[in-house]
């Protein structure tokens, strides 16, 4: 009786510790030290200022490693718009202890060639409304990054990245963080970086596989993703100065937002659909929030009926 007690015990063991997860992967969208907003003034590290109006890139070839081994996500692609959230349920795996994530940007070979037609409208690799596909021969624009620079931001800037010899691997190490019984992966993606080392002040149009193009893919490669923070910085829309804290915060804690000039202000609070929260309690008096259920939520703060300011709010049970 005892060595089947044991072994029951031994055997319960085991099974929970490689329970499954449903394991998320999110991007934090930042430029600079803000979250990142189109139209938004920023400069790289050799001083052009520039502003991006568009920035699509495509994310494949995930594989978790974790507990020793290495799991791909097979068939999975992302198409990143870095003015949305990124919030992609990779699939349910046996995870005890996440060691990091690769992935790479852009669209492996196997893929690249293929007739865009032939998947359902709703596949990341369908036609696109702005065309992330070059042609036959070139394949996906693995990054698509467009913009403005110059004093008076009147210069375009344009790169479309591509290429087979582009297609490359990158590794993040990173434990992921557990909220209830899921796994959320969290990567920041700092887009000030991608166009490091190239000046754009008199605006620079390179399409295709070599020139600022191909440093675009590179600098993505090495400079633009990071490990995950569980927030942002907020987003002030207006010069006045604002706080948000702390972030994250537990479920029934109270999220402070203090403002630093007197005049009175309202919060919208929306969870990552779009939906307005109705699980939470605003205290106009105090400046708290108290939310009802864990996730994530977006928040505005408005003066006015203006939003002056907006804020991703991660919520935990922990």
């Amino acid at each position: 009786m005892k060595t089947f007690i044991l072994f029951f015990c031994l055997a319960l063991a085991v099974q929970t510790s490689y329970a499954q997860k449903d394991v998320y992967f999110k991007l934090n969208h930042i430029l600079g030290t803000s979250s990142f907003a189109f139209n938004q003034s920023t400069p790289n590290d050799v001083g052009s200022d520039f502003q991006i109006t568009r920035l699509q890139y495509y994310i494949s070839n995930i594989t978790l490693h974790h507990d020793g081994t290495q799991t791909p996500v097979s068939n999975k692609f992302i198409l990143v718009d870095a003015n949305t959230v990124t919030n992609e349920l990779l699939g349910n795996f046996a995870v005890t202890t996440l060691d990091s994530i690769s992935f790479a940007i852009g669209v492996g070979n196997a893929e690249n060639h293929l007739d865009p037609t032939l998947y359902a409208a709703n596949h990341p690799l369908a036609p696109q409304a702005p065309s992330m596909h070059w042609g036959w021969t070139a394949g996906y624009r693995f990054v698509a990054i467009e913009g403005v620079s110059g004093v008076s931001m009147s210069d375009v800037f344009q790169m479309h990245c591509l290429g087979d010899n582009n297609y490359k691997t990158k590794t993040i190490v990173t434990t992921g963080n557990a909220v209830n019984s899921d796994l959320e992966v969290v990567i920041d993606a700092d887009y000030a970086k991608a166009l490091s080392a190239i000046d754009v002040t008199a605006g620079v149009i390179s399409h295709g596989e070599t020139g600022a193009a191909r440093t675009v893919l590179n600098n993505f490669n090495a400079l633009v993703f990071s490990n995950g923070s569980m927030s942002v910085p907020v987003t002030k829309l207006e010069n006045i100065n604002i706080a948000v804290y702390p972030n994250p915060v537990r479920v029934g804690q109270a999220l402070q937002i203090e403002v630093d000039q007197a005049f009175e202000t309202s919060v919208e609070v929306y969870d990552l659909t779009g939906k307005a929260c109705q699980n939470m309690n605003y205290s106009p008096d105090d400046q708290s929030i108290r939310f009802m259920d864990s996730g994530w939520y977006i928040l505005n703060i408005k003066k006015d009926g203006k939003t002056i300011a907006t804020q991703k709010i991660s919520v935990t049970n922990e």
